[in-house]
């Protein structure tokens, strides 16, 4: 390891770390070492494409489980039963939103299943890491250690496994400049969203289409951003802020229409998030008019990357038609926030 990867490592309490110029490039990576091509690997519905790219990009077939209805992250009974339904050799739990995941859970009904299951942890969207197989961890655009020079890291406390990842992290091209990595990115936004306009039945085809010939927006080696450190010498007043914020909104943004994520004592907010039970797209459309910056992530990603039957995701597919998500970060003061939320609760109203 260099000098940073040891420090990132004891940051985050694993005795091994490979940097990498994403988090995408670090499930890649980890994916091709322990080479389980001929399984499937399987992800929770409701999450971004980015991670399910890099399966793809690497050789695998993913499949999908249920998330929780409260806090969107995987649902271990749906998780036991596509376990029992396919050959899976890779579960993929992810900590949405930074909400924490019950790894401990996932862990043991995936190794009951199949002790050979690998277990990796997607902590992009969250602070800290747990006891999975191995872990990943992103620093790109909008996470909550952004570094403005993006990277990511996989984490183990297997020897093995680290050189392993080493070795193929080897393989690939190394960006000199970050700016190459942010222009080939917002050319992919722009491309995205035009899609993301069109009409519904035009969508999944291009976009999957647009997700397959990305590969190289999103798997790439790093040169070592070290403001990365000094970010995380302030890990814990950053979670402090983004759950104070986080707070405003579950305090006194309240409506019958409504309702909010719990957020546990270990969380750390990426976005404030909730569902609205009414129109939730004439919801956000007058939000957007009345100057808030708001998101509706994630589509159920099954929809774009297998045949499994709608019947298996209830709570994803409810969450798609209603989640809503708000910022937290230092995009926004405490003061903002506070004006927005009269905004908010007054469009709610509306919809009534």
């Amino acid at each position: 390891m260099t000098r940073f990867e040891e420090e990132l490592a004891n940051e985050f309490g694993k005795a091994y770390c490979c940097f990498t110029g994403s988090g995408s490039t670090a499930i890649y990576l980890l994916l091709n070492a322990i080479d389980k091509r001929s399984q499937k690997v399987l992800f929770p519905a409701t999450t971004c494409m980015a991670p399910i790219n890099s399966a793809i990009y690497a050789g695998y077939e993913p499949i999908f489980c249920d998330v929780n209805l409260d806090d969107q992250t995987m649902n271990v009974d749906s998780l036991e039963r596509m376990l029992d339904a396919y050959d899976v050799g890779v579960v993929v739990p992810i900590h949405l939103y930074g909400h924490v995941a019950d790894i401990a859970s996932i862990t043991r009904v995936a190794k009951n299943k199949t002790a050979d299951i690998f277990v990796l942890e997607d902590c992009a969207q969250y602070v800290r890491c747990g006891t999975a197989d191995a872990s990943i961890l992103s620093f790109g655009h909008t996470k909550i250690f952004e570094s403005g020079g993006g990277g990511g890291a996989l984490l183990t406390n297997d020897e093995t496994l680290y050189e392993k990842v080493t070795a193929e992290k080897n393989n690939l091209h190394t960006v000199r400049d970050y700016t190459e990595v942010k222009v080939r990115f917002e050319n992919y936004r722009k491309k995205y969203y035009s899609i993301k306009n069109l009409p519904k039945e035009e969508q999944n085809q291009r976009l999957l289409s647009l997700q397959m010939e990305s590969k190289d927006t999103f798997i790439y080696n790093l040169g070592e951003p070290l403001q990365i450190l000094s970010i995380l010498k302030n890990k814990k007043k950053i979670a402090e802020r983004r759950n104070a914020k986080a707070d405003l909104y579950r305090s006194h943004l309240k409506h019958p229409l409504i309702s909010p994520s719990p957020v546990g004592k270990d969380d750390v907010c990426w976005r404030y998030s909730f569902l609205f039970l009414g129109n939730r797209d004439s919801f956000v459309e007058k939000v957007r008019k009345s100057g808030i910056d708001i998101s509706t992530w994630y589509e159920a990603m099954y929809k774009f990357y297998s045949d499994q039957d709608d019947a298996l995701f209830g709570n994803a597919n409810l969450i798609e038609r209603h989640v809503v998500n708000l910022w937290v970060d230092e995009s926004k003061t405490k003061s903002e926030i506070r004006k927005d939320i009269d905004k908010l609760v007054s469009i709610a109203q509306e919809s009534l």
